[in-house]
């Protein structure tokens, strides 16, 4: 065989073996697939932590007794910014009842907004520990009363919503922040 015809099968042959290479790669989770920006869904937070580097998570230390722990969904990314969301059920319904998300402040929330406000009746700027927060309270889409305050914590913003009056959505947040 002569040396240009070997260099014809050799360049889809590499070709062939970056693409597996890659593949199986990702199949071990090296790379964030699909595209820049993806969440991912990580088992527990700690993974996420050892995973992104993404150390200080805000996790309540006030867990109400109807709230499922540990969250039954967690997404996480690194680029093109740092963000996690955790999704919390209701012990009674198996419903969406909590959202905490944390993301780069300045950039949106990377949420899906399952419990999300459907009528906002008040927002206000509310004092949270020592952080300027905002509540918004109102209706959920089914009706019942919803609530979400959101805040800035250093280079990161919280965002908070439950399916509950404020009452309890204060407490849970006041017992993430340090």
């Amino acid at each position: 065989m002569d040396r240009k015809h070997s260099r014809k099968l050799l360049a889809p042959a590499l070709l062939f073996s970056i693409a597996a290479l890659v593949l199986l790669l990702k199949g071990f989770g090296v790379f964030p697939f699909p595209a820049r920006g993806h969440m991912r869904r990580y088992a527990d937070i700690e993974a996420v932590k050892a995973r992104l580097g993404i150390q200080k998570i805000p996790v309540p230390t006030y867990f109400p007794d109807n709230l499922q722990w540990p969250p039954s969904v967690i997404l996480a990314r690194k680029n093109p910014y740092p963000a996690v969301y955790m999704e919390f059920r209701d012990i009674n319904s198996n419903g969406y009842a909590l959202e905490i998300e944390e993301y780069a402040r300045g950039e949106k929330p990377p949420g899906g907004d399952k419990v999300g406000l459907a009528d906002v009746k008040e927002i206000i700027s509310y004092p949270l520990k020592g952080k300027e927060a905002v509540l918004e309270t109102g209706t959920c889409g089914g009706g019942g009363p919803c609530s979400r305050i959101s805040w800035d914590d250093g280079a990161f913003s919280v965002r908070v919503a439950m399916k509950s009056s404020p009452g309890p959505l204060i407490r849970i947040s006041g017992s993430m922040i340090d």
